[in-house]
């Protein structure tokens, strides 16, 4: 194919864009719509390279493109994070990077947080884009024998893939945003570009008022108030705003860019920036995020002076030419099976480097700070169940059969609900008792979509017996708890309330790592939240069908502890109990399981 500098202009725009939305630069809302425009121009490229013949050439082609600058990113990624975090976020880091390894990065990341979640390290999340391209690769030579046996199965594959993407972002955005089949239809608009609408991957009639309205648009999507977390096809993402920008980015690549247009400085500039929108791509996600780390406040909404943000953008660009200059380009050594053996063997040689790193460095007391940051069960219902119940509002977390004839429980609650859940369900399962966990993470909560006709929905579909609250102080109103109390009670359905536990002021690991004192007492916690207990227990003391269940004499007494005795942490932050935290609330969950 012969260059384009307009297809490079558009990478050059692509990269900007979701560097600066790396960045936090808050007037760039919509940044990670470049993504979006790389899909679309590999599709198109690919539509280009690949004729349906020689596949195995065409592979080794990708691979050699790709993988070597991975590699060495994935390395010293591994390698940097071995020095410059706990090891806490070196565990992810590892996991993150043998995922990577296997080429399944954004299968990795769906299993955890939302993209757009700030509450993981992940200086490989940009991977994950990387995983659907090259899982795309190996579906593409089959898409392109059945097109070449039936011309209008590229249209249908583009509605389909497109339709199951904007079903699916009304379920689970996480699945729609990670998973290759539902990133197809933006490959396949840029291989249609190719196909029919260029020749050879040249322009066949450029439309210099078309291409022009086309940039203008293109410009003014980073504007566009989309949100990953939004399950609207409208304002989530990938929805109507990720097909706006592939459909303008085809409309630039079928017409082309005035010639004017790339001979302008800022064309020139944006040429030199597609050159190397690869190595600038792997280069800036862990640079920022290794910059910006805070260890034992991960964080990613962080904020950056302009002295920071010129620094970081310099030290990008540095990395990126050396990058470019010394493994794209191959001048320090040729891609080839040899190369690709040495570095796939460094890559885990650095994972294995990594993962004895913690025993090396730190003493056992330490060791066990790093453990409460991971002693905590997975997130809610898991992945799973968003797959195989994906409009279900709960998950039942015994596994008991529904035909049994046992008690069912409802377990209501945010994060401090999903800190317990796991307890909570051991002591549920000795009792022979049926756990029913609502999907939502804010229920009964402001803007969650959860509201108590919601519950009570949960509660009249599963013959609920009794539902159990259990949230952080203040996160659910007394109101609120009165409106679901009465609807309950004509249900003929008790409720519980577990105390909330004790909090801090600061992180609990972070404070026994810098031995900094925390201190609290059990009248410092009933004198803080006096009010909100009091709420809580004139709701008790009014009707039989409502009961709160003490905690604060199991963690204060009359100090409040953030150890157990073997000298566990209690908490993995300053507020959520870790898994050994949780088990002290056995007897407290037993007595809520046996009131009847």
């Amino acid at each position: 194919m012969k260059y384009r500098s307009d297809i490079q202009i558009l990478r050059g725009i692509a990269v900007a864009l979701v560097v600066l939305y790396h960045l936090n630069i808050s007037t760039i809302r919509s940044g990670f719509l470049g993504v979006d425009m790389f899909f679309v121009i590999s599709g198109f490229l690919m539509g280009v390279l690949y004729q349906g013949k020689d596949t195995i050439s065409f592979f080794q082609r990708r691979a050699k493109r790709l993988l070597p600058a991975y590699g060495v990113t994935l390395i010293t990624t591994v390698l940097a994070s071995c020095v410059l975090v706990l090891p806490s976020e070196l565990d992810g880091i590892l996991t993150q990077a043998t995922a990577s390894l296997f080429l399944v990065p954004n299968i990795y990341f769906w299993t955890q947080n939302s993209y757009f979640s700030s509450e993981n390290f992940n200086p490989l999340l940009h991977f994950w884009s990387l995983g659907v391209e090259i899982q795309y690769y190996l579906v593409f030579p089959v898409l392109v024998y059945v097109f070449s046996r039936c011309k209008p199965a590229k249209v249908i594959v583009i509605i389909l893939s497109m339709i199951a993407c904007f079903a699916l972002l009304k379920i689970s955005t996480k699945s729609a945003f990670f998973i290759m089949p539902f990133r197809v239809w933006e490959f396949l608009i840029g291989y249609v570009a190719a196909v029919s609408f260029t020749t050879n991957g040249q322009v066949n009639k450029s439309n210099a008022t078309l291409s022009i309205i086309a940039i203008c648009l293109l410009l003014t999507s980073i504007f566009l108030p989309v949100s990953g977390g939004e399950k609207s096809i409208l304002w989530g993402h990938p929805g109507l705003g990720a097909l706006f920008v592939c459909i303008v980015t085809f409309l630039i690549i079928v017409n082309g860019i005035p010639k004017y247009l790339v001979e302008s400085k800022v064309g020139k500039t944006l040429i030199w920036l597609g050159d190397r929108s690869y190595s600038i791509y792997l280069v800036h996600f862990p640079l920022i995020l290794l910059y910006t780390y805070t260890p034992f406040e991960v964080n990613a909404n962080f904020s950056l002076s302009y002295l920071e943000i010129f620094t970081l953008l310099v030290a990008t660009l540095i990395l990126s030419v050396l990058l470019y200059e010394l493994i794209e380009k191959q001048r320090m050594f040729k891609a080839s099976r040899k190369t690709a053996i040495i570095l796939y063997t460094a890559a885990v040689l650095s994972i294995v480097v990594g993962s004895q790193v913690p025993s090396l460095m730190y003493l056992n007391e330490e060791a066990k700070v790093f453990f409460a940051l991971k002693d905590r069960s997975n997130y809610r219902c898991g992945t799973l169940n968003r797959l195989m119940s994906p409009t279900s509002p709960v998950c039942e977390l015994t596994g008991l059969d529904e035909k049994d004839n046992t008690e069912n429980v409802l377990l209501v609650g945010n994060s401090h609900a999903d800190a317990i859940k796991k307890e909570f369900t051991e002591v549920a399962e000795s009792q022979n008792i049926r756990v029913y966990f609502m999907v939502s993470n804010r229920p009964l909560m402001t803007r969650s979509g959860i509201d108590v006709n919601s519950v009570m929905k949960v509660v009249e579909k599963h013959h609920v017996d009794k539902i159990v609250l259990h949230y952080k102080f203040h996160d659910i109103k007394i109101e609120t708890v009165k409106e679901l109390l009465a609807k309950a009670t004509l249900a003929n359905v008790r409720v519980a309330f577990i105390e909330p536990v004790p909090i801090w002021n600061e992180s609990v690991p972070k404070a026994v790592y810098y031995k900094n004192s925390l201190s609290q007492t059990l009248e410092d916690y009933k004198r803080t939240h006096e009010s909100y207990l009091k709420g809580l227990s004139m709701l008790a003391n009014n009707t039989n069908e409502f009961r709160l269940f003490p905690v604060s004499r199991v963690f204060c007494t009359p100090d409040c502890n953030i150890k157990d005795e073997q000298g566990n942490l209690l908490y993995f932050d300053s507020n959520h109990l870790t898994l050994s935290g949780a088990k002290k609330l056995e007897d407290v969950i037993e007595r809520v399981l046996l009131w009847r």
